[in-house]
């Protein structure tokens, strides 16, 4: 969604991290069709709304955002490793417990002493202690920054209801999906990556590389989605939260008919099956490139999907 010359930058950027199926897009340019919004009037759409927070992200203050979030992750898993091992260390005076009692025992009828007691004091001790640290990480202006990217997702679902009549339904990642573990961890290691290459660049008063790397860090938080809900509700905009990723959702409201189109900036959605997907919308010129698969696959020309089932 380009609405501001800072949109290009995010552009971009967003073309040098593009989400999905790496290469897909270009291969399927014969089939890609330019449009208007205007065509859409009238029509309901599933929005992938963790695009537009993504792209809100470059228009915040990106190096408090990246500082506060990776402090804020650096404490809580220090926090946790000590947990962890405190709790190693009782487990083992269980476990040394059990094997003084096995080893006296006289009858089958003893009952093993587990002291539930502690266990529960421990794991209480440990949320208790986790939302206090959670909470004094946050600060002002790190709200502010996370704020901006909610008022971006907002702005743009308004600008399509309002200028477009377009019937919006923005659909908000859930759970992380198990299946993805290892891809998480990648992704974290490149954005812990991303924040020491901006701490490099700023000790060496390289603001352009700074900015950038410090973009790259950042992620969109719980946090931040449940603010998205919020406002939703406030404003009374349609949204769904996915159990998992959106990806999924969106593609099944396509295929059961509940939406008629689906805005991403995600190639995913075309592995999905997608009927009718809306990529790049700029609503400055009220114009996007659309895809129908079901149409015009048999037809495209770069890779041949003829006799396709």
């Amino acid at each position: 969604v380009l609405t501001s010359p800072a949109d290009h930058l995010i552009a971009t950027k967003c073309e040098n991290t593009k989400m999905g199926v790496k290469g897909l897009l270009p291969c399927l340019r014969s089939i890609t069709r330019p449009t208007q919004l205007e065509q859409y009037r009238g029509l309901s759409a599933a929005v992938d709304a963790m695009s537009w927070l993504h792209k809100g992200i470059f228009s915040t203050d990106v190096k408090t955002l990246a500082k506060v979030q990776w402090e804020q992750s650096t404490q809580f898993e220090d926090k946790l490793d000590v947990d962890k091992h405190r709790h190693a260390l009782a487990d083992d005076e269980d476990s040394n417990n059990e094997r003084q009692i096995n080893s006296s025992q006289t009858d089958s009828s003893i009952v093993r002493r587990i002291d539930f007691e502690r266990m529960a004091d421990r794991k209480g001790k440990t949320c208790e202690i986790s939302s206090k640290l959670l909470t004094s990480s946050l600060h002002s202006t790190s709200l502010a920054a996370a704020s901006k990217c909610i008022a971006y997702t907002i702005r743009n679902a308004e600008i399509l209801r309002r200028d477009y009549g377009i019937e919006v339904t923005l659909v908000i990642d859930g759970g992380r999906l198990p299946a993805k573990r290892r891809i998480d961890v990648k992704r974290r290691a490149e954005r812990l990556e991303s924040y020491r290459k901006a701490l490099s660049a700023e000790a060496n008063k390289d603001s352009r590389a700074a900015r950038k790397f410090f973009a790259s860090a950042c992620s969109i938080t719980h946090d931040m989605r449940h603010e998205l809900v919020s406002k939703c509700k406030e404003l009374g905009i349609s949204f769904i939260v996915a159990p998992y990723e959106a990806d999924a959702q969106m593609a099944r409201l396509s295929h059961t008919g509940t939406v008629d189109v689906v805005i991403t900036e995600d190639s995913d959605l075309l592995a999905y099956g997608c009927p009718r997907i809306l990529f790049k919308i700029d609503l400055d010129s009220g114009r996007g490139e659309e895809i129908q698969l079901m149409r015009d696959l048999a037809t495209n020309e770069s890779l041949s999907f003829r006799h396709w089932s």
